[in-house]
């Protein structure tokens, strides 16, 4: 089987497609700092790892570039803010649906420390809601793996929005993708202009355009996974299974977590425990774990990262995607006004022992 093979069935992200792009596009040197990160990754083990449970949270300044043709693309803020919320949750594992964890994985299942924040200071140092909105003459941003094709959305010059300063914010273009992609992402060490993630804005979110009837994929997406997957991507996990589908035998290897059994392809649906339609002969007796978030499931039927993944993360944001960690674009300053009104003090003072007194100018 060539490694250029694109199953329609598997294209619900574009991360896959992407990667091959940039490989394509920077050659030896991408493939190179790939190589280098895996081994970085693979050797955050020992002290470094068992410190994931007890680890400060971090938080990543996030900006959402809005991308639109449409009325209904323009999401409104409240669907973005309905976003956060709900990776905040899945990231921290507060979701509602964690109890839903069979108990055979129960142990690993993962709070993450990992939180995510609009920024309040854009890339000249002005403040933002950390939400931007372009209007396009573009009525769909699609990908492919030609080197020489531009990623439009992330071109201002093309009909999208130029990327800000990645190494100081995640950047989120949410745009009109099609009916068939769902969202990608760039793994760590790629072209810092296309570095971030790109979601469709049918399943951003939980409310605005994705809950809207006319949505083509229905309410299999509903729930902002999409982006949750997505950011794990970003935070350099594979697809549990792998990515392995291009080989002869897809379940010669696995996503390079030891906690996550092996299984040969993306599950999806609404799924329940136990499944095997995926499963090898080493999966194991409890089948696919088709509830983590790196499958293909339904946005019903995922629930979960594991120790091994949240390992990941924290070793790539120790590595690759450390800046974002000393990013400033969280420090935020008061309006002016705000400040003047809180330095304005009464006519009357309380002397600090047992009674109101005038203030006295002395200038």
């Amino acid at each position: 089987m060539s490694d250029n093979r694109i199953d329609p069935r598997y294209n619900l992200c574009g991360t896959g497609i992407f990667h091959r792009k940039n490989i394509n596009k920077n050659g030896e040197r991408y493939k190179k700092n790939r190589e280098e990160d895996e081994k970085y990754v693979l050797n955050f083990t020992g002290s470094e790892a068992r410190r994931v449970t007890k680890a400060n949270v971090m938080t990543i300044p996030v900006v959402v570039h809005v991308v639109y043709n449409k009325p209904i693309e323009n999401i409104p803020d409240e669907q973005i803010y309905n976003q956060m919320d709900e990776l905040n949750k899945d990231f921290r594992k507060l979701n509602e649906d964690i109890t839903s964890v069979p108990p055979v994985w129960s142990s690993v299942a993962a709070d993450s420390r990992i939180e995510f924040k609009l920024a309040c200071m854009d890339p000249e140092g002005n403040k933002t809601n950390g939400i931007t909105r372009t209007k396009t003459d573009q009525k769909v941003f699609l990908i492919d793996d030609d080197p020489n094709t531009p990623e439009k959305i992330k071109i201002s010059a093309e009909g999208g929005k130029d990327t800000w300063d990645s190494t100081r914010y995640l950047n989120i273009w949410v745009c009109n993708l099609g009916e068939s992609l769902l969202g990608y992402a760039q793994f760590p060490r790629g072209d810092p202009s296309t570095d971030g993630v790109v979601i469709n804005h049918w399943v951003f979110g939980a409310n605005g355009s994705a809950s809207s009837p006319d949505n083509p994929f229905g309410t299999a997406f509903n729930m902002g996974r999409t982006a949750t997957h997505e950011i794990g991507h970003w935070l350099d996990c594979y697809h549990i299974w792998g990515d392995e589908t291009m080989f002869d035998d897809p379940c010669s290897r696995d996503d390079n977590v030891a906690d996550t059994p092996n299984q040969r392809g993306p599950n999806s649906g609404e799924l329940t425990f136990p499944n095997f339609a995926e499963a090898c002969t080493d999966t194991g007796p409890n089948g696919t774990m088709f509830m983590n978030f790196m499958d293909y499931s339904n946005d019903i039927s995922m629930y979960m990262f594991t120790v091994g993944q949240v390992i990941r993360m924290h070793a790539t944001l120790s590595g690759p995607r450390s800046s974002l960690l000393e990013s400033d674009a969280l420090v935020c300053y008061a309006e002016e006004a705000r400040v003047t009104r809180a330095m304005r003090l009464s006519p009357m003072v309380f002397n600090g022992v047992d009674k109101m007194v005038p203030i006295v100018d002395k200038l």
